[in-house]
């Protein structure tokens, strides 16, 4: 009967023992996890930071190159040839770059002039943000929306398309379609 109580004892001492090594463990185990999350969500924010800069340096860039054949502008440069000219480098420029599957030059109404492919649609919530961008004159970079003919999520880059001709004023937009599963 002692022998038996005994090794009752022991059996209960060491379950004890076994249970507070695996809340100990366990805990540190979480705590690591949470570590570890923590670095891959700053390191994921850290490259959506990035991504957006690069889109505004892209912004940049073609701000510059949208003005110089800007088939929206009045007087000699709104001919047709620099249409023909801006779509042309505009097809270019979409072919090129993965991050854009399609692009909208948009004028100051939101009214499309030009786009590659020749179908693209502009949504609602893109037009309303490109009138923004020509009231405000500055890029945007368009965050999630949802199409309402596929119902894809996407997302735009901005540009405003400036008259380099008379006060550099905003008018009109370069609409850049980002497919968010392509580029992020």
């Amino acid at each position: 009967m002692v022998a038996a109580a005994a090794l009752a004892i022991a059996l209960l001492a060491i379950l004890a023992g076994s249970w507070a090594y695996c809340s100990r463990e366990a805990g540190e185990v979480e705590r690591e996890a949470a570590r570890q999350l923590k670095i891959v969500a700053e390191l994921k924010l850290d490259q959506l930071r990035m991504w957006r800069a690069e889109r505004l340096g892209d912004a940049e860039v073609l701000e510059h190159r949208a003005g110089e054949s800007n088939p929206l502008a009045p007087g000699e440069n709104g001919r047709p040839e620099n249409a023909e000219a801006f779509l042309s480098w505009l097809r270019s420029y979409v072919g090129a770059y993965a991050d854009y599957d399609q692009g909208v030059l948009l004028d100051a109404e939101g009214r499309p002039r030009l786009a590659t492919p020749p179908d693209a649609v502009v949504p609602p919530v893109v037009v309303d943000a490109a009138r923004g961008v020509v009231a405000s004159g500055q890029p945007q970079v368009l965050d999630f929306y949802i199409d309402e003919r596929d119902r894809l999520s996407y997302m735009a880059l901005l540009v405003p398309v400036r008259d380099a001709v008379t006060d550099g004023a905003p008018i009109g937009t370069l609409v850049l379609r980002i497919t968010p599963s392509a580029s992020l």
